[in-house]
């Protein structure tokens, strides 16, 4: 599971989580750790206390029997006496007799080979301590301070304030309970605390995976709705610019189905070059998706055409020609502004691509600025073979489809001059699919069409009039020269617009 922080800010977040929790838990068991030291001192004193006071209490009950005048002649009278009483109690404690100045008399070790830690005459420092408990007692409780350290005192005076005999514990010896059982407590705290940070962070883990879960729904779930919205606008738009590209093409009847069959042939030519080696930087899913689309947009301009020269039956002179060739710009015009107002987009620049330079031929000669080799953009190029395949297998009602071994053959010859011959080559590859293509059309196109007979000199009997130099503007260009053909075919289909007006004759 953790692969679904890895390399995510949730992984940081985590990571700070735990190292913020295991800092917490490291710093109150260190706490902890220092106040139980302190409740173990300081129940250890509380003891000591308790033991030393019932002792100095026995103590100061047998000097009552013994001539304290004796006392601070020597030990002897006390020394047996305080020995055994401290017998049975405590071997840690000592006695030592002090006068009224604090300074020591003599001194008696209880621990066997114990040396005297001070001499006669030193002077000891003396701090009363507060009673804990109500036990009525004469003696008086404190710490004396010794070379030795902090002493734990009970002082049972003397008769006519003549000194005390002092009951007293090194407070080192009280703390040593304490300290022997320090590792211990040591060990236990790390046990503490890593069996507590594994407890925190495997908490952490999966309250942060299923917040991370939850999370992941509601993006996916959020993408899945922004994803069906885009589509939606998508086939909206693409339903729009379909519709108006009908309702332009209902200007010319000669073209039935050629937005349909251009979008097609346009993606099964251009589907195969991302596995080429020169056109694989370029050519996309993104790019095939938007070519379908754009591609039908390829003689928007024609809607700015005089229906004189559009619809003209015979062939073009060349004011007309020329004023046909207009198409491209005005299409470039169109898109040019709508991408301004829209703020542009990859689907509307490919478009305008297409529509501008789709007339474009490969050696530098066609229209309209005689662009040159790869300076053609690469869709241009596509759709120009896509539209004058179509010209070429598509019936008419003036002429019948050409067989497509002859398109095959046209489309070759015009490799390197009018065609990209690299686009050449890959259609030559996929050239049945273009006759599937144009064969289900065209048994279609019989079965719903409606085609009335055709006008004297074309249809089927003008075929060899066609190849042999006819009369007519498509006739000749098939006789003269494959782009004249292209170019002639291509500007009697009146198809996509998204033009509100029409270009004023």
């Amino acid at each position: 599971m953790w692969e679904r922080f890895r390399g995510s800010s949730r992984a940081k977040h985590l990571c700070l989580v735990l190292v913020g929790q295991a800092v917490c838990v490291a710093v109150g068991l260190w706490m902890q750790h220092y106040r139980m030291l302190a409740s173990l001192q300081h129940a250890a004193e509380d003891g000591a206390w308790s033991d030393i006071q019932v002792a100095g209490d026995e103590l100061a009950e047998r000097l009552r029997t013994v001539d304290q005048s004796e006392l601070l002649h020597g030990p002897d009278s006390i020394v047996s006496p305080g020995a055994e009483l401290l017998q049975g109690r405590s071997r840690q404690s000592e006695i030592t007799l002090v006068n009224r100045d604090w300074r020591v008399l003599w001194h008696v070790a209880q621990r066997p080979g114990q040396q005297p830690t001070w001499q006669p005459r030193d002077q000891l420092g003396w701090t009363p301590s507060p009673r804990s408990d109500s036990h009525p007692s004469d003696t008086l409780r404190g710490r004396i301070t010794v070379a030795d350290g902090e002493h734990l005192a009970i002082a049972c005076p003397l008769e006519g304030q003549a000194g005390f005999v002092l009951l007293h514990r090194p407070i080192a010896a009280v703390h040593a309970f304490a300290a022997s059982v320090r590792p211990n407590l040591l060990g236990l705290g790390v046990v503490t605390f890593l069996w507590t940070c594994a407890l925190l962070s495997m908490t952490a883990y999966l309250i942060l995976a299923r917040s991370h879960e939850v999370s992941c729904r509601e993006r996916a779930q959020s993408t899945s709705d922004g994803l069906r919205q885009t589509q939606r606008l998508v086939r909206t738009r693409d339903g729009v610019i379909f519709a108006l590209a009908r309702l332009a093409e209902s200007r010319d009847p000669d073209t039935g189905g050629h937005l349909e069959r251009i979008a097609r042939y346009s993606t099964l030519l251009a589907s195969p070059l991302g596995r080429h080696t020169k056109y694989a930087h370029e050519v996309t899913p993104a790019f095939v998706r938007l070519i379908e689309v754009s591609s039908v947009l390829h003689d928007i301009g024609k809607v700015g055409i005089e229906d004189s020269i559009l619809l003209k039956r015979g062939p073009l002179d060349p004011t007309e020609r020329r004023r046909m060739e207009l198409h491209t710009l005005i299409a470039a015009r169109c898109l040019d502004e709508t991408s301004q107002r829209m703020g542009g987009s990859d689907f509307l620049e490919m478009a305008r691509q297409i529509a501008v330079a789709h007339h474009e031929r490969w050696d530098g000669t066609g229209y309209p600025h005689g662009l040159r080799g790869a300076e053609i953009p690469l869709a241009a190029r596509i759709v120009a073979i896509a539209d004058v395949f179509d010209a070429l297998a598509t019936r008419r009602p003036y002429k019948e489809p050409i067989a497509h071994d002859r398109c095959v053959a046209i489309i070759r010859e015009g490799a390197g001059s009018q065609f990209d011959p690299d686009l050449v080559e890959q259609w030559l590859r996929i050239e049945h699919k273009f006759r599937e293509i144009a064969s289900r059309s065209a048994a279609s196109s019989y079965r719903t069409e409606d085609v009335g007979p055709p006008e004297p000199g074309f249809g089927p009997q003008a075929e060899d009039k066609e190849l042999a130099g006819a009369r007519t503007r498509d006739e000749q260009a098939e006789h003269a020269a494959v782009p004249a053909t292209a170019s002639d075919w291509q500007n009697r289909m009146g198809v996509a617009c998204l033009a509100t007006q029409r270009t004023a004759p």
